[in-house]
């Protein structure tokens, strides 16, 4: 079971964003980063979201910077791959993960 939260504009009081949270979320988890400013999509209105934080102005959590994503573990792994296969470009290209951590070279 979970909550959800719906944002009105405070113009017109058209709903303007939805989030699910599971459970009651704290003030804390539903801090969300961007621009805090919002417009409208019915009618146009500017207006100011407080759950929105700016990261330049007021950074970055410190329960955020622990978190790393699936994404992030992917791109490492690929970089660290694309570096090794770049100094083993002299023996050729490897084919498969074990060419990569289990080369010898021959000098």
């Amino acid at each position: 079971m979970g909550i959800n939260q719906i944002k009105r504009c405070p113009k017109c009081n058209a709903i303007y964003e939805t989030n699910h949270y599971m459970g009651i979320p704290s003030k804390n988890n539903q801090l969300q980063y961007g621009s805090p400013v919002r417009i409208c999509p019915h009618c146009k209105a500017l207006f100011r979201d407080d759950n929105y934080h700016e990261i330049a102005v007021d950074g970055i959590r410190n329960a955020d910077k622990s978190i790393i994503s699936p994404r992030g573990i992917f791109l490492i792994v690929i970089a660290v791959i694309v570096i090794i296969m770049y100094y083993n470009k002299d023996q050729g290209i490897s084919f498969g993960v074990g060419a990569l951590f289990f080369t010898t070279s021959s000098n």
